[in-house]
């Protein structure tokens, strides 16, 4: 390995060869699915920091719902939805 150059992350290696140019520090690869070691293109996509950080605190409230809901299910509790 080359000491001068840094290390790539795979996902951002797999978007250059995709896009066919390097990406602009200022952009992000994302995981669509969450999964951060599935890096098939189709689950990959180009954003900024901001909506970066948007979509993984979406996916957390996501997921915290889907908790809730379950742990309600669990005690038999019904919801008005």
């Amino acid at each position: 390995m080359n000491k001068d150059k840094p290390m790539m992350l795979e996902h951002r290696y797999f978007m250059e060869q995709h896009i066919r140019r390097e990406l602009k520090p200022t952009e992000i690869v994302h995981h669509i699915n969450g999964i951060r070691d599935d890096n098939r293109i189709e689950n990959l996509t180009i954003t900024t920091r901001k909506n970066h950080e948007h979509c993984t605190l979406i996916k957390q409230l996501q997921k915290r719902i889907k908790e809730l809901e379950q742990l309600l299910e669990q005690l038999n509790v019904t919801t008005a939805a």
